[in-house]
């Protein structure tokens, strides 16, 4: 595992959370998971246009306006972390073929999502681990 990656990690368990709705019954979505488990099967199945973007809506049931993230996937029985760093809500054409090429147990994490909260101020909230399974 290389040393970005490693320190994204600990960012995103070691940082407190900056935006509280994320505490209190927010949601996160990759795609339409709201889970932090995705299903492989689900996941090799989902059409390509039902996968398109990372939303956040708050604790209010508002969606806030996603600046950028990033996205990590580590793989968990070898080969190379992924990282990238994205403008936007959208995924990439990367993150869409990692996503496909992923693997039981693999990692996959959104951090450091930078937004809009509904008073207009950008504001950075910690983002969400997800696992592939079975």
């Amino acid at each position: 595992m290389n040393g970005l990656f490693l320190a994204l990690l600990i960012s995103i368990f070691s940082l407190p959370h900056i935006c509280s709705a994320q505490q209190n019954g927010a949601e996160f979505r990759l795609c339409d998971f709201t889970t932090k488990h995705i299903s492989l099967a689900r996941l090799k199945k989902l059409p390509e246009d039902a996968c398109e973007k990372v939303t956040y809506k708050d604790a209010e049931g508002n969606e806030l306006e996603i600046l950028s993230y990033s996205f990590a996937i580590a793989p968990k029985n070898g080969g190379d972390a992924y990282f990238e760093m994205v403008s936007g809500n959208q995924l990439t054409t990367n993150i869409k073929e990692r996503l496909k090429s992923a693997k039981a147990n693999d990692l996959v994490v959104i951090s450091s999502v930078k937004c809009i909260a509904k008073n207009g101020k950008k504001t950075l909230i910690n983002g969400q681990s997800y696992t592939i399974i079975p």
